[in-house]
């Protein structure tokens, strides 16, 4: 891609540095707005334009950061907030300066430097940490269905990490659990997992239980093991320690035994894939289901968008704004 494409091409990708760079160089832009316009506010329209380049610039690098972790490019438009205020400065210097206009023109300016600051913090996050938000439960109990959890970008997905993960289509994003690495081989039988040719041990560790209704913002119902059960009645999913050959452990829920997905012919995952499982196993599609089952089939390295490390809010209703779903006892919690 030549200079050119890169400052202002949608198509492509942006790395996490050069996206830091512009958002720094358009900060250090809108600053020296800032000055000039205290020192001289009658000339500082002629700078307009400059800001406005490197505001495009902004809006390009952060609608190609924002496609390659598989969300829409519009979501980029709000890169331009801060400029928002430099432009409606830049329409009162072309005014006949008048006392409560050149008020109002310092009023946008200050509004806009404070919302370019909140935006390059968030940008600077997203270089290291990848949020997202939980709308289906095949990742219970260790994710529930509205909670909004972080994923570190840097990490490097290992067996047992909660990975995030897009399918390549914009804004399709996926979390489940890395089983397998390049090399090993997986197979199912009667819902326990074989990694190379052991079976891990599983370990009865009594039910979940959770109140049946509809969860999160898509208004989904729990699948229960106890059956039908109607709203407010008590769900119940068994619940057991799968352990891998490192030692480390994590629940997983079963709902119904010799379901579809509890037996699966060994298979060798290759070069550069990963084999992932939800841990609500009769509740997730995965690497056991191939794409055209609506499963993931073998999850490219390359596609992982980050290792999910905390819960930082969670709601048990359609809208986290609402204070009384709100569940205090996993903000901030770890995963396991």
């Amino acid at each position: 891609m030549t200079a050119l494409g890169f400052l202002f091409s949608f198509a492509g990708t942006a790395s996490r540095f050069g996206a830091v760079c512009v958002a720094l160089a358009a900060l250090i832009a809108h600053v020296c707005l800032r000055v000039l316009g205290q020192i001289a506010p009658m000339q500082v329209r002629y700078a307009y334009p400059v800001v406005a380049l490197f505001a495009v610039v902004l809006l390009a690098v952060s609608a190609r950061r924002l496609y390659d972790a598989g969300k829409s490019r519009g979501w980029a438009l709000f890169t331009l907030i801060p400029s928002w205020g430099l432009a409606a400065g830049f329409i009162i210097a072309l005014l006949p300066q008048r006392r409560g206009l050149i008020w109002a023109n310092n009023g946008g300016r200050v509004a806009g430097f404070v919302l370019i600051m909140f935006v390059l913090v968030l940008g600077v996050l997203r270089v290291w940490w990848v949020p997202f938000g939980v709308v289906s439960e095949s990742m219970k109990p260790a994710l529930l269905v509205g909670d909004y959890a972080i994923a570190k970008a840097s990490a490097r997905a290992a067996r047992g990490d909660i990975v995030l993960m897009h399918r390549g289509g914009v804004g399709a994003q996926e979390i489940k659990r890395v089983i397998g690495l390049a090399g090993d081989t997986v197979a199912l039988r009667g819902g326990q997992v074989w990694l190379n040719g052991a079976a891990l041990l599983q370990l009865p560790q009594g039910d979940f239980v959770e109140v049946m209704g509809v969860q999160g913002p898509l208004g989904a119902r729990p699948r229960c093991e106890n059956g039908l059960v109607g709203t407010g009645a008590i769900c119940r999913k068994s619940r057991l320690r799968e352990v891998l050959p490192n030692g480390r452990s994590y629940f997983v829920l079963n709902i119904e035994t010799g379901g579809v997905g509890d037996d699966m012919a060994e298979v060798t995952v290759p070069e550069g894939a990963l084999f992932v499982l939800g841990d609500n196993r009769d509740a997730s599609m995965d690497s056991r289901f191939g794409l055209g089952l609506g499963g993931l089939g073998f999850v490219r390295e390359t596609s992982v968008l980050g290792v999910a490390k905390r819960v930082v809010l969670s709601s048990d209703g359609r809208f986290i704004i609402a204070p009384w779903t709100l569940r205090f006892g996993r903000f901030w919690s770890a995963l396991d």
